[in-house]
């Protein structure tokens, strides 16, 4: 015999009626237990509510509307009889919500209007606003940014009628200052990025929304992702505390208008983030900045040149809604020099072009050189990979991160004064003519912090078979080195281009590092005339000998036999 034909039920769990076409359990009428199912069916509560819907069981599951006794209604998904998903509430006095649902909590996503005008959009947590949003006044005005409990917490953007926006930091609700564009640029480099990422000036992609994107995947501009596409900005500040919590790319855009039109780098990135999460697995999720998709871009940085149409607010006009964004986008370069030279993010740098590309190569772009830069002064050797150098590995699933690690260690710069960065700029491709100002004005801020304030300075070659430094990069390092007043230790090791030329220039230098105390040099120049006059103003100069080492590779004794920067 085929399967029996649904047949009517009237059920009653004790809390109202359920009415519907459920599958046949056997029983009837009041007896009907919870084993009776029902894809449409409509609830009568004892109060007067009634659920008209989707069910699974006894139990509310799927899409349904539910309009309670005092007028407040819901339209949306249901789990197991509670509010769960994708849906709309509207208050009988007049407030709405739509967005998601958790266990009848509105949150984490959403946009909440009030009869006034006002409009939320943002996050929540347990029905407050929560996290980062935007709350608009009906008269224009704005506030983008943080909140904590249902008030203005931490840093955001504040917008009077039709203006531009402005950064402040706020605590409990309360205003505490503002912070105009020098202010901002006075603060130290991670506070600055502290601030770009409460506001949402700056956005981190989630490593594991990208790792679930499909092959051949093109990775849109910012304002075109989804919010599930980033981290929450709370979770964005957490990550950029902890080492190699963000990963950061370089690389050279592959057209005018997209950095990747092709998918070519974004191919690379997500196999290297494959291995990133596997490795780093006490990590839920990693952020990852890239400019494209983390910044705002405006009509000169995302879309061709007299093409660009911008989607403007109510009220505002296309120039208007320009200018916002460009003050946004300032205050997000504001960030950069701790994203690429900070002690805890990782960069990748994706060198490696497409096969008959016709654009320039990653060498040859003056923002990727001040990103190679800029990784490379303070962060450990591990902290910056260059994926094109180790391209095979990458495409080997069985290598763990620890060994593609050792095969992507990028050769670094020696860091440069200000005025030497410019020039250095001058001779290498940008985009935008103020690219340039743009550039220097990041590094000379970075440097200045980080010159004065670096004890360990840790220059080691860690690619013995590149040969490391010559004297041409040695005499740019001494220009550099009078700068870090506070350094204790320098380690030059494995430069095995290094030359006698180029230890008299350090030797010249080291005078002028009063507070250093430990050096550590490649050996192949410690029989040379350079190396006895430099051991003999070691020592006169009251320095411990054994603290002047020359070491013949990574690994030797005193680097506790392990690959590192210093």
């Amino acid at each position: 015999m085929g399967a029996a034909a649904p047949a009517a039920c009237h059920c009653n769990d004790g809390g109202g009626n359920l009415l519907g076409q459920f599958e046949d359990c056997g029983q009837t009428g009041l007896e009907c237990g919870d084993s009776a199912k029902a894809d449409h069916g409509i609830e009568e509560l004892q109060d007067g509510s009634i659920y008209e819907g989707q069910f699974l069981g006894r139990e509310r599951h799927g899409r349904g509307k539910m309009v309670w006794a005092n007028g407040d209604i819901y339209e949306g998904h249901f789990n197991r009889s509670q509010m769960h998903g994708q849906g709309a509430m509207q208050w009988v006095h007049g407030v709405t919500y739509s967005g998601q649902w958790r266990h009848n909590e509105l949150g984490p996503a959403g946009v909440m209007k009030w009869p006034d005008g006002r409009q939320f959009r943002g996050h929540f947590i347990e029905g407050e606003k929560h996290g980062e949003g935007r709350l608009m006044w009906p008269d224009g005005r704005s506030y983008t940014g943080q909140w904590c409990w249902g008030v203005q917490h931490g840093y955001g953007f504040v917008a009077e009628r039709r203006g531009t926006p402005h950064l402040s930091h706020w605590d409990s609700g309360e205003l505490m200052r503002w912070l105009p564009e020098a202010e901002l640029a006075a603060l130290p480099s991670v506070e600055r990025a502290q601030a770009a990422l409460a506001s949402g000036a700056v956005r981190l992609l989630s490593a594991q929304w990208l790792l679930d994107r499909p092959e051949g995947f093109v990775l849109p501009r910012r304002r075109d992702l989804p919010v599930e596409a980033f981290v929450f900005a709370e979770d964005a500040e957490t990550l950029l505390e902890k080492r190699y919590g963000i990963v950061v790319v370089s690389c050279s855009w592959l057209s005018v208008t997209h950095p990747d039109p092709h998918g070519f780098h974004t191919k690379s990135l997500v196999k290297y983030l494959t291995k990133h999460m596997d490795f780093f697995s006490g990590f839920e999720d990693v952020g990852v900045f890239w400019d494209y998709a983390s910044l705002q871009q405006t009509p000169h940085t995302g879309d061709a040149a007299g093409t660009t149409t911008i989607a403007s607010p109510r009220n505002e006009s296309p120039r208007e809604d320009a200018d916002k964004l460009e003050e946004l986008r300032a205050i997000g370069l504001e960030a950069l020099p701790c994203l690429y030279g900070g002690k805890k993010t990782l960069v990748v740098k994706l060198t490696r072009m497409p096969e008959g590309s016709s654009q320039m190569p990653y060498d040859s772009r003056g923002w990727c050189f001040a990103e190679s830069t800029l990784s490379g002064i303070v962060k450990q050797a591990d902290q910056c990979l260059d994926l094109g150098l180790a391209a095979k590995a990458l495409s080997d699933d069985g290598l763990p991160w620890e060994d593609f690690r050792d095969l992507a260690v990028a050769g670094r710069h020696p860091p440069l004064l200000p005025e030497d960065m410019a020039h250095a700029v001058d001779r290498l491709a940008v985009t935008q003519g103020n690219d340039r100002v743009l550039i220097c004005k990041m590094y000379a801020s970075f440097f200045a912090e980080v010159a004065g304030s670096t004890v360990f300075l840790g220059l080691a070659n860690s690619r013995p078979e590149s040969g490391g430094w010559g004297d041409t990069e040695m005499k740019l390092l001494c220009r550099a080195l009078p700068s870090f007043t506070s350094c204790k230790a320098l380690s030059l090791a494995n430069h095995g281009s290094l030359s006698k030329t180029g230890l008299k220039s350090l030797r010249e230098r080291l005078p002028q590092l009063p507070q250093l105390r430990r050096l550590v040099l490649p050996q192949h120049l410690q029989e040379s005339r350079e190396a006895h006059a430099l051991q003999k103003e070691w020592s006169a100069a009251g320095k411990t000998p054994e603290h002047l080492v020359w070491l013949r590779r990574l690994g030797d004794a005193g680097h506790q036999g392990r690959r590192t920067s210093w």
